[in-house]
């Protein structure tokens, strides 16, 4: 175990090194939350590289540098309702939450459905919840997979001055991670820098 620790303050330090983590919320959080427990074991010893691991059903946990970026480009606070697409092995929705978010997933493969749910209650995040939401307006939209074009109808759930993370574009190119905010005269759009991940299968899948 104290190898593992040690392990992932290394990695907190090279994010910081590297200019991607500036956040002192989010990096606590990274502290807190058992990066290798989000992982089956035969990969947990890839759990604290710079690298996307492999996991269930061809899909991946993304790679830390990342989950950082992404995280500080949601700006969020706690108490932040926070709409995680493509919920995974449910590390991201465990970075949120340990910054005091109040965190709804979505994943509809059932494989990563349940190993989700397993790793957050072993991390004591029960509360976090991995299905559809209740369609409420979210301050902040992660989506850890691609859409050709970020879907109208997740636009449609941010709350007034929310903010949107993604990647977008063709599955078969590098894409955009993007940032997009709600504002009273409409949707403005930041590129951030190349981004590669998995597809969206069903990009028209929104709360419920």
């Amino acid at each position: 175990m104290l190898g593992m620790f040690m392990a992932r303050r290394r990695m907190v330090a090279e994010l910081e090194r590297d200019g991607r983590l500036h956040d002192p919320a989010l990096r606590r959080a990274f502290l807190r939350v058992r990066r290798h427990e989000f992982l089956p074991r035969a990969q947990r010893h890839l759990a604290y590289g710079v690298d996307a691991v492999e996991v269930l059903d061809e899909q991946t946990m993304t790679c830390p540098g990342f989950i950082a970026q992404m995280t500080e480009l949601l700006e969020v606070t706690p108490g932040a309702r926070v709409l995680d697409v493509g919920t995974g092995t449910g590390y991201q929705a465990a970075i949120l939450a340990r910054m005091g978010c109040s965190v709804t997933g979505i994943e509809v493969r059932a494989s990563m459905h349940a190993l989700a749910l397993e790793n957050l209650a072993r991390a004591g995040l029960g509360e976090v919840d991995v299905r559809l939401g209740d369609g409420a307006p979210f301050d902040a939209i992660l989506l850890a997979c691609t859409p050709r074009e970020i879907p109208a109808a997740l636009l449609d759930q941010l709350a007034p001055g929310g903010r949107l993370v993604a990647p977008e574009g063709d599955h078969e190119r590098i894409q955009s991670l993007v940032r997009l905010r709600k504002t009273p005269g409409g949707i403005q759009r930041e590129e951030v820098r190349a981004a590669w991940f998995v597809p969206m299968v069903t990009p028209e899948l929104v709360p419920q």
